[in-house]
């Protein structure tokens, strides 16, 4: 049986899905370890990318320790997550070198992303928009005389 131009067998479109898989193949990389974290009690690594609701997760992931002073800081803003969580879960990199591939294999993974163009948008809000973000003062200003003729200085 002859298939018509344009059509393949489920055998070529998988192989082709396997080729294409490992020209994207990066293994070869070194791992970011400081991006994984570990909840140990509930076998959880997660690895997350920036503008993918880290500190959302972070939240959850405080919760389900059941430490009552981990479940207060869940509670308190981002900064302050960002700067505590580490007291209750584990960042990769403080785990033994040794015993990295068997904490992979011996719990769950979860890899949090995030549509391309919504994250665009939400890091461009985060950056651009909000008047109380000193951090990028400089780049806010500098966006603003590249597209508003006339801008103020106030």
């Amino acid at each position: 049986m002859q298939i018509p131009a344009g059509q393949t067998t489920k055998r070529e479109r998988l192989d082709g899905i396997r080729r294409r898989c490992l020209q994207l193949n990066d293994s070869w990389k070194k791992p970011q370890w400081p991006l994984l974290l570990l909840h140990r009690k509930n076998h959880v690594v997660m690895c997350s990318s920036g503008k993918t609701a880290t500190v959302s997760w972070l939240r959850v992931l405080l919760r389900l320790t059941g430490v009552p002073q981990a479940i207060q800081i869940a509670k308190k803003n981002r900064y302050t997550i960002t700067q505590h969580y580490a007291r209750y879960l584990v960042e990769m990199n403080r785990v033994n070198a040794v015993e990295r591939d068997a904490v992979l294999r011996r719990n769950y993974k979860i890899m949090l992303v995030r549509d391309p163009l919504v994250r665009l948008i939400s890091g461009y809000r985060e950056r651009m928009l909000k008047t109380d973000n000193k951090g990028f003062l400089q780049e806010q200003d500098t966006v603003k005389r590249m597209f508003r003729p006339n801008v103020s200085t106030r």
